[in-house]
């Protein structure tokens, strides 16, 4: 039968030690969300209403699995409808930004996960000029998520 040094000294020098905390002080969830959002980046209209619309039901289904959280999270659940507009789309982006950053925050995560905000502009108008900032929020929204759902212990 074989031991770990580190365990039968205490953790040896330190090393496995701080390890560990590290890994445990900087992790969002108890375990991987393996729900990553593979849709293809926004490059136009209608395909950021297509990530729009996944990236709602993705992370909907996030915030509420006790699968990687202490709680459930229902306070940020997205509630704006699918876009299937430039307006609509633009309601959305947004509120997925916010709702999204609040989850960041909740008390349901092991620790706060700051570092996966969304910094993008909210957005405002629904002319070219708002579609292509929707485009780059929702761009960054995917990448963002898929950084949070990694955010576990340990990972």
């Amino acid at each position: 039968m074989q031991f770990n040094k580190d365990l039968l000294y205490g953790f040896g020098d330190g090393a496995a030690w701080n390890r560990f905390l590290t890994v445990l002080l900087q992790s969002a969830h108890r375990r991987i969300d393996t729900t990553v959002e593979s849709t293809a980046d926004a490059t136009n209209v209608d395909t950021a209403k297509t990530l729009a619309n996944s990236l709602k039901k993705k992370i909907n289904a996030h915030v509420a699995a006790t699968d990687f959280h202490i709680t459930v999270d229902s306070s940020n659940k997205i509630e704006a409808v699918d876009a299937s507009d430039v307006e609509k789309l633009v309601a959305l982006a947004n509120e997925i930004k916010t709702d999204f950053n609040n989850h960041m925050s909740d008390k349901g995560h092991l620790v706060i996960d700051p570092k996966n905000e969304i910094e993008a502009a909210t957005v405002t108008g629904a002319d070219e000029a708002a579609q292509d900032a929707a485009i780059v929020l929702l761009n960054e929204a995917k990448a963002k998520y898929n950084a949070h759902l990694a955010s576990a212990w340990p990972n």
